[in-house]
């Protein structure tokens, strides 16, 4: 579309140019014949002036005007008319017999020279004749009135060819000078035009951009106002649910609390796992109602430093790792920041796969959390030093399943990659092999704030290490 417009406006400018230059050149013709005209003129009424003004009005003294008139050069035919426009005579004599146009004859009652380029000699007369000779030049005809000096009345009618020859060449001249003229006029003022009209052009287009980014981030936004009050009604409902399920958990684990009255009934498996379980469960939903808090107050939102996020797992899983004599380590090799909405549901993935590597680890081995910075966003590792996965468990981790694991519901894994997917984060079994696995979660560079991936230095995180005493 720019090219098409700057074309079409070249083109009008083009065309422009043109009408003004055809324009001037039929002006400047013009105005040449009729210098030639006022010569002549000027001429013939001198010439007058020599003669008996009293007998001006006779056709022999009109005639020898005429013919000291046409000794002039470039003079090569003359006409004699009478005041009426009647032919009389001509010269030479091959000359043909003429008339005079209606509309010349009016002007030149008003005593007006006309002069005009004439094309052909046959236009004039010159080659009517048998044995005349044509003529291979461009003529100009100039039509004086003969009048006495000082005096309105017309008395008759010189008419003059003239050869063109000379007025050619000076015309022609001219020609080249408004040709040349013409050609530089459109270069500069065509240049210009297309500088114009592409830094427009380009202005139309960054302010076409501006405004198409600006729409897609309104939609943005409108979809994010859509997905925020959905959420929010989601929220609300969770956490009533939520609330009711913690009260109900209560009354288990007060039922729980009073069977342990019975020393018999605390030695009990069953009794135990259900006791354990009721408070993880009571422990998870603590943590969804933070986030959910933590959902709903989002302006309220800040930024929980990666050793703060260490410290947080680590407080998580630190009384499991006592309990199964597992080592925990959690190192963080690289500063950075993430939303305090992000911390919260990292917090809840990095918690529950520490979980699953501490019970997957033999006692008086190790897990390791890592968190370090990548590139585009932050790194977590879990690893563990456990038999790791068959081949037939790996397709199934991140499905609910039923859970191999003594008091497990097979349905961790299979939430965590949920809560993975709703950051737009990546969790994967990167490795698992018979000395361990090791699990990764890959943030996104939006939830990550001032990561230096090119720091190898340890930075202190606060974390604990525990092994407990054989």
């Amino acid at each position: 579309m720019p090219a098409l417009v700057i074309g079409a406006t070249l083109g009008v400018f083009a065309l422009g140019i043109l009408a003004v230059t055809l324009h001037l050149r039929r002006e400047i013709r013009e105005d040449i014949a009729k210098r030639e005209g006022e010569i002549l003129h000027s001429v013939a009424m001198m010439l007058q002036a020599e003669e008996d003004r009293t007998l001006l009005d006779e056709p022999s003294v009109q005639l020898n005007v005429l013919l000291k008139t046409s000794r002039l050069k470039g003079v090569v035919a003359a006409r004699l008319f009478d005041a009426q426009g009647r032919f009389v005579s001509a010269f030479p004599a091959y000359v043909s017999d003429g008339a005079l146009a209606a509309r010349d004859l009016a002007g030149l009652q008003q005593l007006q020279t006309i002069a005009r380029p004439r094309e052909f000699a046959s236009h004039v007369g010159l080659s009517e004749q048998p044995g005349a000779e044509k003529v291979p030049f461009d003529l100009y005809e100039i039509i004086v009135p003969l009048h006495a000096q000082g005096d309105r009345k017309l008395l008759g009618i010189a008419q003059f060819i003239l050869d063109g020859r000379g007025l050619a060449t000076e015309l022609r001249g001219i020609d080249r000078s408004l040709a040349n003229q013409a050609v530089s006029v459109f270069l500069i003022g065509g240049a210009v035009m297309v500088i114009a009209l592409r830094w427009a052009f380009g202005r139309l287009q960054r302010a076409q951009a501006q405004l198409a980014r600006r729409s897609r981030s309104l939609l943005e936004a409108n979809r994010e106002l859509a997905l925020a009050s959905k959420t929010s009604a989601v929220g609300a409902l969770a956490a009533h649910l939520l609330h009711e399920l913690k009260s109900q958990l209560f009354g288990i684990q007060a039922l729980l609390a009073g069977r342990r009255t019975s020393e018999a009934d605390k030695a009990e498996p069953a009794w135990r796992t259900a006791a354990d379980s009721a408070q993880r469960m009571q422990a998870l939903i603590a943590q969804l109602l933070g986030v959910i808090r933590n959902e709903q107050g989002a302006a309220n939102s800040y930024e929980v430093s990666l050793n703060e996020l260490a410290d947080l797992v680590t407080t998580q899983v630190m009384p499991l790792a006592r309990a199964c004599d597992v080592s925990f380590t959690a190192e963080v090799k690289s500063p950075g920041t993430v939303s305090s909405r992000a911390a919260n549901l990292v917090g809840i993935i990095l918690g529950h796969l520490a979980q699953n590597a501490i019970q997957a680890t033999p006692r008086k081995k190790a897990v390791r959390l890592t968190l370090l910075g990548e590139p585009h966003g932050v790194r977590c590792e879990v690893r563990d030093e456990g038999r790791g996965f068959s081949e037939e468990l790996r397709p199934l981790l991140f499905k609910p399943c039923l859970s191999t694991k003594e008091g497990g519901s097979g349905l961790g894994l299979a939430l965590c990659k949920q809560l993975a997917g709703h950051l737009d984060a990546e969790l994967e079994l990167e490795q698992s092999t018979a000395n361990g696995c090791v699990f990764s979660l890959t943030l996104p560079e939006n939830l990550a704030g001032d990561v230096s991936a090119e720091s190898d230095l340890p930075q202190s995180s606060d974390t604990e290490s525990f092994a407990k005493p054989g």
